[in-house]
């Protein structure tokens, strides 16, 4: 379950990596898998579905996993979250390439 109550954008991810476990082991389309996911949404979560469905004029039994993902993410991880994740992969590398340079 997704209440929308998030501290960290860890915490958005990892609920997308447990839905698409979760979807690895059954054979859903991506409507059913969008659907399933909609069904986890509880909260502040659940109603912000409910209002983006209102507001794109959106049918929930046409929309696909990749449009769901699409929409949720957008609410859920931040460009601020996205930085600090390239940060936090180049930052070992950068300091890798200096330590080398001064040997």
């Amino acid at each position: 379950m997704f209440n929308g109550e998030v501290e960290k954008g860890e915490e958005v991810e990892a609920w997308l990596s447990r839905m698409k476990k979760y979807f690895q082991i059954y054979n859903y389309s991506n409507k059913l898998k969008s659907r399933m996911a909609i069904y986890n949404l509880t909260g502040k979560a659940y109603i912000w579905w409910q209002d983006v469905k209102k507001v794109k004029n959106i049918k929930e039994k046409y929309v696909t996993w990749k449009m769901f993902k699409k929409y949720f993410k957008r609410k859920y991880l931040s460009e601020q979250y996205f930085e600090e994740k390239a940060k936090e992969f180049y930052e070992p590398r950068l300091r890798s390439m200096t330590m080398m340079r001064m040997i």
